[in-house]
């Protein structure tokens, strides 16, 4: 199953997106105290991308209505490039502030934008809704919004119904036309592939949050970001890059021992070829609570959905109760919110909570492992250590605490 997204877009930059065939995703105003965690925020969106994967623009102004459209395919992997994209003028422009990139093929476009207001008043949708409507109550909509499983077939749906009544509705045009050119990465473009990852902690990338602050994100050496912490290089600089970490590499060989410790913890096989779908950072609901990494696997009609709780520090007592909090917060409202959607497609459906921080130090005030593995909490989850080792195959690895 392909997943699927929606990209957040202005009326002037969707011609050139659609026209072009590329998503692009960015920040407008320069980097600040926290800027190196805006732009590993970044990346673990584009990370989750993967070929064949759809895209929906979601068409957003301030103070103006909006619409869907669709659809688009991802085709490759994404770049860093900064040369701006115009169509026709400098009002209908990708400017190079938004660097990250990734080449799209169109898919059978809608004849009609799809109102954002026929969107949300389809109740019987609302597990379906959850994700949008949180971004757009909180005011946080991202350039890339994960949509829950089956979220195409969804919003196709949705759409299939609003033609039946689309007369009635007024409508805006766009010229998704008015350019002919494919999008091609520039001459400096960077690719934000496997190699790329592994050459930030070959090259001891090590730095603060705030490291890049003041600059704008078109003017970064994307090749010298920050991955490990200047304090401890045995831990990430912030959670998202590890969180960008999962994004790149959930179902690759990086993580084939992670899934197999969990698989031999809890006694079910969790096989890479087997995740039918996967998000970073899902919205839960629209108070803004956010669950860092959700992976759902489907064999033989059984559904196990895996909820992931990230912590960049070493696990300590107090860190392990806070995150095992969180988590089963999590999966509580997740039970609600997936349940009726996954049962429509699943036999049964398991949740299974895991922990994941920076490998226990031992030693340390209510630090080691063993007190960890004392807390009432911890036979409810599996709890697993990263160590960073920058010229280890890979560099990073999880084991079970």
């Amino acid at each position: 199953m392909e997943k699927a997204y929606l990209s957040m877009v202005t009326p002037g930059t969707l011609e050139v997106h659609a026209g072009m065939n590329f998503l692009a995703t960015g920040i407008k105003d320069k980097l600040k105290d926290k800027a190196v965690k805006t732009v590993w925020d970044l990346l673990s969106d584009v990370f989750s991308l993967r070929e064949g994967d759809l895209i929906y623009f979601w068409v957003y102004e301030q103070g103006e209505e909006e619409d869907f459209l669709g659809t688009w395919k991802v085709e490759g992997e994404p770049y860093f490039d900064t040369v701006a994209k115009c169509c026709g003028s400098s009002s209908h422009c990708v400017p190079g502030n938004y660097p990250f990139r990734v080449q799209l093929n169109p898919q059978g476009l809608w004849k009609d934008p799809l109102p954002g207001d026929y969107v949300y008043s389809q109740p019987q949708h609302i597990g379906f809704l959850w994700p949008i409507i949180g971004k757009k109550s909180l005011n946080r909509g991202k350039s890339l919004t994960s949509l829950p499983p089956y979220g195409d077939s969804i919003l196709n749906g949705i759409y299939s119904t609003f033609q039946k009544v689309s007369s009635t509705w007024n409508t805006r045009g766009y010229n998704t036309q008015a350019c002919q050119n494919n999008y091609a990465p520039g001459n400096n473009a960077v690719k934000l592939d496997k190699t790329w990852f592994y050459g930030l902690f070959q090259n001891n990338n090590t730095g603060s949050a705030s490291s890049l602050r003041g600059q704008s994100i078109s003017s970064i050496n994307i090749s010298q970001l920050p991955v490990m912490s200047s304090k401890d290089p045995n831990l990430f600089v912030v959670e998202k890059a590890l969180e960008a970490w999962f994004s790149m590499f959930i179902d690759k060989p990086e993580m084939d021992h992670f899934w197999n410790q969990l698989s031999q913890r809890i006694g079910i096989n969790f096989n890479k070829n087997n995740i039918l779908w996967f998000s970073n950072y899902h919205p839960l609901t629209i108070t803004g609570k956010n669950v860092d990494f959700i992976v759902l696997f489907k064999k033989n009609n059984h559904c196990h959905l895996v909820l992931v709780e990230l912590k960049r520090e070493h696990l300590t007592r107090s860190i392990f109760e806070q995150a095992s909090q969180e988590v089963e917060t999590y999966e509580r409202i997740a039970r609600n919110l997936f349940t009726p959607l996954l049962l429509k497609n699943c036999n049964d459906l398991e949740f299974h909570t895991v922990i994941v921080g920076g490998y226990p130090k031992d030693g340390r005030k209510n630090g080691s492992k063993q007190e960890i593995k004392n807390h009432p909490r911890y036979k409810n989850h599996v709890v697993f250590g990263y160590n960073i080792g920058p010229s280890g195959n890979p560099p990073v690895s999880f084991d079970l605490v």
